[in-house]
């Protein structure tokens, strides 16, 4: 893997090097020396980066969908009225009437 297709992959992951980094509990020098003055890049880091991305896109996928789905859910409900006590009934009848005397 080169260090021009590390960046790339970091960029699909929409991923710093210092947040890879800490993704994987590694020092942020080892990370950014990569491809640098021979160091060479693991092996590994290219299907780790490919098996993040794709683990995002589901993520965002799934998330949009299940947005979706409770929004039609809370749609196909029934609005349920609330239940008032005989109580709080009077008062507002006393209210409206009290209104009605005072505005007419």
């Amino acid at each position: 893997m080169t260090k021009k297709e590390l960046n790339r992959l970091l960029a699909l992951a929409e991923l710093s090097k210092r947040e890879l980094a800490e993704l994987m509990s590694s020092p942020y020098s080892t990370v950014n020396g990569w491809g640098i003055s021979g160091r060479k890049i693991p092996v590994w880091v290219k299907s780790w980066l490919t098996n993040y991305i794709e683990l995002q896109s589901f993520k965002r996928q799934t998330t949009q969908e299940d947005i979706q789905e409770d929004i039609q859910e809370t749609i196909k409900k029934p609005l349920v009225k609330q239940k008032t006590s005989n109580k709080a009934n009077s008062i507002i009848q006393r209210l409206n009437l009290l209104e009605k005397a005072v505005f007419g």
